[in-house]
């Protein structure tokens, strides 16, 4: 075989400018500001102050939301998590309204004795969605369609109404009509203050404007409504960070609290401090004062699945590539190549293909048949003299805006996890990912270096 018979796809490298790069890292000071007991409004108000229709807003939500300053989608997530801890058998699945990268909402839609329900902050957790079954919530028509109806109920207490879509969605609510009731006064205010960005809403409205409720019973409760809203962002973002990197209130969630370069509405670049995760597919930065926003995660091109993008991570991406070739392409086949650089080969209509994040994704010539995939020394000689021809080139990035060793070390377990590899996670002094392919055992740990601790086949 020519070196020259082998023809460059040039995909390898698709998105591997799709995200800035950040401008600094660093570790949060201290250990993190733990988060305040799950109440909607604690005790902070004194009972004598408040007029007996004015109490009725200190218990208008049932649930455990942290009231995060633009933060619906953290407060999604860590409520998703304890419903599934207390309920495992049931289902759970968090949907966003977004205007471009900003997530502007973020409701759970979850399953529970074979009904369906919404939870949210400005909608309370139990919100029922008639018409529709557990079922449902594998099915992403029936999943569109309830985004739709909740998307439609936000928008009556916004300037302007429903919009056409809207109204489209209420017609074709059926059961659900209902669910147009109306929200509480305070759901209405978080909504406004959702979709617009503006937390203010909530202390020019709190309590009313009339004359009669300026007194010490209206100070209380205007406190009630926004204090919570109204923290530092670096209090915020401290016990936000401990929310989130703890297993027990949020599972493994790759997160980190960082220096990241936004651009400003001016278009200049500012370095600020905000919290960094990944969900649900998307990179994402929270800011308590800038609001959640969002972009895709870097998607290999084969699989149509994130990248695990990692430091020195070219085996483990090269396993995970493995691991869901064949979920993607029914009846074709993947086989991880020994040496280096890490690559992969892959069947591909009769034909094949060589995968590796160093040098990037090749089609072979048409004359080399799938049948090739049994000779895996083979295609390790051919890999060698493809690096040879072409010198690497990192065709995947290794690190996401504001990534830390310890977010991309959960990265990589989240990734392992949903695509099938035996792997486990461990915290504390040996802080690291563990994980078994083709009988060998390996460890990555926080140094971000890739030791083989057992031989496989």
């Amino acid at each position: 075989m020519k070196n020259a018979g082998c023809s460059l796809l040039v995909i390898g490298a698709l998105c591997a400018g799709a995200i800035r790069a950040p401008s600094q890292t660093i570790e949060p000071a201290g250990d993190p500001v733990k988060l305040p007991p799950y109440e909607v409004i604690d005790s902070r108000l004194e009972s004598a102050q408040i007029h007996p229709g004015y109490e009725k807003i200190n218990h208008l939500f049932d649930g455990p939301f942290p009231q995060l300053r633009s933060g619906p989608l953290i407060e999604a997530i860590l409520w998703r998590h304890r419903y599934l801890v207390a309920h495992p058998d049931e289902g759970a699945v968090i949907i966003t309204g977004q205007d471009g990268e900003r997530i502007k909402s973020a409701t759970t839609i979850y399953t529970r004795a074979g009904k369906l329900y919404a939870s949210s902050n400005a909608l309370g957790e139990e919100r029922p969605l008639k018409g529709f079954a557990a079922a449902d919530i594998r099915d992403p028509k029936k999943i569109e369609k309830i985004k739709g109806l909740i998307q439609a109920l936000r928008d009556i207490y916004l300037p302007g109404g429903l919009t056409r879509a809207d109204q489209e969605a209420a017609a074709d609510a059926g059961e659900n009509a209902d669910l147009y009731g109306g929200l509480p006064t305070m759901g209405k205010l978080l909504v406004m203050a959702e979709e617009e960005g503006d937390y203010s809403v909530l202390m020019l409205q709190a309590g009313g404007q009339g004359a009669n409720q300026r007194g010490s019973s209206y100070a209380a409760l205007k406190s009630a409504m926004v204090q919570t809203f109204a923290e530092p962002s670096s209090e915020v973002l401290s016990w936000t960070y401990g929310a989130l990197r703890d297993p027990e209130r949020a599972g493994i969630v790759p997160v980190a609290l960082s220096h990241v370069t936004v651009i400003t509405n001016e278009g200049k670049n500012l370095s600020i401090q905000a919290l960094v995760f990944d969900w649900d597919g998307q990179h994402i930065i929270y800011d308590p004062d800038r609001g959640t926003h969002a972009k895709p995660l870097p998607l290999d091109p084969l699989t149509g699945l994130p990248y695990l993008c990692v430091r020195n991570g070219g085996l483990l991406e090269c396993v995970n590539f493995c691991a869901t070739y064949s979920r993607a392409h029914p009846g074709e086949k993947a086989a991880l190549l020994p040496g280096e650089p890490a690559a992969a080969a892959f069947t591909i209509k009769g034909g094949m293909g060589i995968f590796s994040p160093a040098l990037g994704i090749y089609q072979l010539p048409r004359k080399i048949g799938a049948e090739v995939i049994a000779d895996v020394p083979g295609l390790a000689r051919l890999r060698d003299r493809l690096a040879a021809q072409t010198g690497p080139r990192k065709a995947i990035p290794e690190e996401l805006p504001g990534d830390d060793a310890d977010m991309e070390l959960r990265r990589a377990f989240v990734g392992f996890q949903a695509a099938g590899v035996p792997s486990s996670f461990t915290r504390g002094e040996q802080t690291g990912v563990r994980f078994t392919w083709e009988g060998a055992s390996y460890a990555y740990g926080l140094d971000q270096k890739l030791i083989r601790i057992s031989s496989g086949k």
